[in-house]
């Protein structure tokens, strides 16, 4: 199986209760699948294919996959909380980077159960900050002193849904590797 963003990665919703919505069906999704992952499966290590991109070898088990989807959720959560949203992206190119690594380094020892419920509270408090929000604050790019396109909603579809949708991708990845091998 082979992960394409064109047909993983939706537009964004253009209304608030289809985007909270798709947000929270994704984020299921992806929490089915790491519950229903045998034991081994969880905390095993990835195998990697040396063709694929950096952002594909960093996870190293599904320990890292949640890390990963805490710490990008939130950055989200801390963003929307912010008094002073409108001076700083919430997702620029230069984070991206020092963000893998520095991440990679610090949830090393970090247990799956915790790795688990970070992921969860995160989502759940991003999803509450989000249901705060009008439709104007979710969709009308005005709100941003920075020329930009996105709107909040563009960022919560980047920094969850799809970002759900690559780390389900990632893990199915594995599960399919991890058989193959030990056939």
């Amino acid at each position: 199986m082979r992960y394409s963003r064109r047909e993983n990665i939706m537009k964004t919703p253009t209304a608030k209760a289809e985007l909270l919505q798709t947000i929270q069906n994704d984020f299921d999704n992806l929490i089915h699948l790491v519950d229903d992952l045998p034991e081994e499966s969880k905390n095993a290590t990835f195998r990697f294919n040396y063709a694929m991109t950096p952002n594909w070898r960093r996870d190293t088990n599904v320990r890292s996959v949640l890390m990963h989807l805490y710490e990008r959720a939130n950055r989200l959560v801390n963003w929307l909380e912010s008094s002073n949203r409108s001076a700083t992206r919430p997702f620029r190119a230069d984070f991206f980077g020092d963000m893998s690594s520095e991440l990679w380094i610090k949830q090393q020892n970090t247990d799956f159960e915790v790795a688990y419920q970070l992921a969860k509270e995160t989502h759940k408090k991003a999803m509450s900050l989000l249901e705060t929000m009008s439709e104007d604050e979710l969709f009308k790019c005005v709100y941003f002193t920075w020329k930009s396109s996105l709107s909040i909603a563009d960022y919560a579809m980047s920094g969850l849904a799809n970002h759900y949708k690559w780390l389900m991708a990632q893990i199915q990845n594995q599960v399919i590797v991890n058989e193959m091998i030990s056939k």
